[in-house]
């Protein structure tokens, strides 16, 4: 994590440098960037940090290649640009491509040279970049397709953006933590721009007297990131709020990245200002020293020092959940975290809280698999389960009678606990455990990992099944539901979903009514299923069965899934709306699920043959790229 400051701090200098700052003027450039209030109160958040540090490599890069045409540069703003991707903070990607084809616009409408040369350069490195990072990108493309993001959502692209009294941070940011300090805690690293007092005055002088072209680019994009950067709060973002990308995008507060980014080359050009006056040689010096303290204390507060033992040391309520083995059950974390924060009679940090109630995805640090974990892209299935768990009973007259009982969904999931700041009613839990308003909550119709079924509903259409779910007529222990086409193969009918098999009060949207039940026969002499491997791509389960019968494994269906039966293809089925499953003659069986994802492969082979065309790219003559710059001056330059 240091180094990750280290390196944007470096890169920034780099940059610096290669536009012409003395050495010290420079050093101060890095420090505003790396140390500024936005990049270290993003301390916490990884693939934020690790895509930031890469902005001024991708514009140092850039700008070399706008000099020199060599191919050199523009393969390695190709490579800057791929690993930028790579750390995964698409919403980084693209804040940095706005910042630096804006910066190649304005360099090609300010010059008289090298403009059909950069214009004919723009879209081979965009498809230099694209075959790279195929890998990745494809594979994405497949999951936002399935996930809460499908579409763009007007309400998402204006959250967290940057109120205007927020930008009383540039001149005090704690001021500004005061300003909202509860309703949306993200704007306390979201929307910090304090840079510290010393460097916009800097920016300024960056002006005084100086034909700077690249100082001019800067302050445009310094006040066109600070609009983009209030969001809802502009016209002109509710506007492109309707475009894409900023219709899939988050948090426009997050455009204060590249207000940061130019107010720190502003500030190296304005004390390179004042250090070619002889008497103010000493003004970089003493700048540094002053950004230094002044940052300093200004985030001092927000980033507390931790003992390692807050992490060695596992949660409260560990030793209860593991007592039956941590692999056989997930954790489900219900909790308030706002009013337990304001409660009176529990004073807990907000990492403690976290760490005790399991939050997000906390327990994976503790070896546990929870279904309240977090990723930005969640699938759309997996967020309709979770809507399910709470929700409201309704009449036959659609009015609301109460709440279903999470229990059963819980249970389908192989979910064992529940942590809890909100008491449950006594529906199907029991309370194991208490501390402070945190509550540990057993669930009695936890069901295992994987196990056999005799009975299935075939073809529910996708829009019902979780009703059905939750109906009184739907026992997990006995039916499972399958989403096939067709009936399951080898399987005897029965009749059909319309006439009668649907639950009491639900409203059946189907045309022709439901497929078909189908039943497997029933139970007889003892079955097992036993655990033998399990991977994150693959899973290994031996099975005896004493009739034909539907192995339902408790772990998220995708189409990327492979089943074999002793070695032989099977069909993985989608269960119970989430889960996956598979038919298993009679007998004793080993079953394995491996994890095949084609796309990934496809994007694997199609980035492994864009760097041999680069290498081959690179090994060219470079006479027909090389841009005549001797002839013409550069109107970009920095004096």
């Amino acid at each position: 994590m240091v180094l990750h400051y280290l390196l944007a701090s470096l890169f920034m200098y780099l940059l610096a440098r290669h536009f012409g700052l003395r050495p010290t003027s420079a050093v101060l450039s890095g420090i505003v960037f790396a140390y500024s209030s936005h990049v270290v109160r993003h301390l916490f958040h990884m693939a934020y940090l690790n895509a930031v540090v890469w902005l001024p490599l991708i514009f140092l890069m850039l700008d070399r290649f706008r000099k020199s045409g060599r191919r050199t540069d523009l393969a390695g703003f190709v490579l800057c640009f791929a690993i930028q991707i790579f750390t995964g903070h698409l919403q980084v990607v693209f804040i940095t491509s706005v910042g630096a084809f804006s910066y190649l616009a304005a360099c090609i409408v300010s010059g008289r040279s090298c403009r059909r040369q950069l214009l004919f350069s723009v879209l081979p490195a965009i498809l230099l970049i694209g075959g790279i990072t195929a890998v990745h990108w494809i594979p994405l493309a497949q999951v936002t397709k399935e996930s809460v993001r499908q579409r763009p959502d007007r309400a998402l692209s204006l959250m967290l953006s940057m109120p205007p009294e927020k930008w009383v941070g540039l001149l005090s940011q704690r001021r500004a933590d005061d300003l909202r300090p509860s309703g949306e805690p993200e704007l306390l690293w979201e929307a910090a721009c304090y840079v510290g007092v010393l460097p916009p005055l800097l920016s300024l002088i960056s002006f005084w007297g100086l034909r700077n072209g690249k100082a001019k680019y800067l302050a445009l994009l310094a006040v066109t990131a600070g609009l983009l950067a209030m969001g809802g709060y502009t016209p002109i973002y509710a506007f492109i709020a309707h475009l894409p990308p900023f219709s899939f995008m988050r948090a426009p507060s997050k455009f204060l990245l590249l207000f940061t980014f130019a107010v720190a080359v502003l500030a190296g050009f304005g004390v390179d200002r004042l250090s070619a006056w002889r008497k103010l040689s000493w003004a970089p010096s003493v700048a540094i020293i002053i950004v230094c303290m002044d940052l300093f204390v200004a985030n001092a507060g927000f980033n507390k020092l931790t003992s390692p033992s807050f992490y060695t040391q596992p949660p409260r309520f560990r030793d209860m959940m593991v007592s039956t083995g941590r692999k056989q059950f997930r954790v489900f974390t219900h909790v308030d975290y706002a009013r337990i924060r304001h409660a009176q009679n529990l004073e807990m940090e907000g990492a403690t809280l976290d760490k005790e109630t399991l939050y997000g995805n906390t327990g994976m640090m503790y070896g546990f698999e929870s279904l309240a974990g977090y990723t930005p892209l969640s699938p759309l299935r997996v967020r309709h389960y979770g809507e399910a768990l709470f929700s409201v009973v309704r009449n036959e007259q659609g009015e609301a009678m109460g709440i279903h009982s999470p229990a059963k969904l819980l249970g389908i999931a192989n979910c064992r606990y529940v942590v809890s700041s909100t008491p449950l009613p006594p529906w199907d839990f029991d309370q194991v455990a208490t501390w402070g308003e945190v509550a540990l909550y057993e669930n009695r119709l936890c069901l295992p990992r994987a196990w056999l079924m005799h009975k299935a509903v075939a073809d529910v259409p996708e829009g019902d099944i979780l009703e059905y779910m939750n109906s009184d007529s739907f026992d997990p222990r006995r039916t499972t539901i399958v989403e096939v086409e067709n009936e399951l193969p080898q399987l005897d009918p029965l009749p059909r979903w319309g006439e009668g098999a649907n639950p009491k009060g639900s409203r059946v949207r189907g045309k022709d009514g439901f497929s078909s039940v189908t039943s497997i026969q029933e139970r007889s002499g003892d079955e097992a299923v036993r655990m033998v491997d399990d991977a994150p791509s693959h899973v290994t389960l031996s099975v005896n069965a004493a009739s034909r019968a539907i192995l339902v494994l408790a772990d998220r269906y995708t189409a990327d899934w492979r089943a074999t039966v002793d070695g032989i293809p099977a069909e993985v089925y989608r269960t119970n709306y989430l889960f996956r499953a598979v038919v298993v003659p009679a007998g004793e069986h080993q079953v394995v699920f491996s994890y095949r994802p084609v796309l990934f492969y496809i994007g694997a082979t199609l980035s492994a043959l864009t760097l041999i065309a680069l290498v081959a790219f690179l090994h060219r003559s470079a006479s027909f790229w090389k841009f005549p710059h001797k002839r013409t001056p550069d109107r970009f330059s920095v004096r």
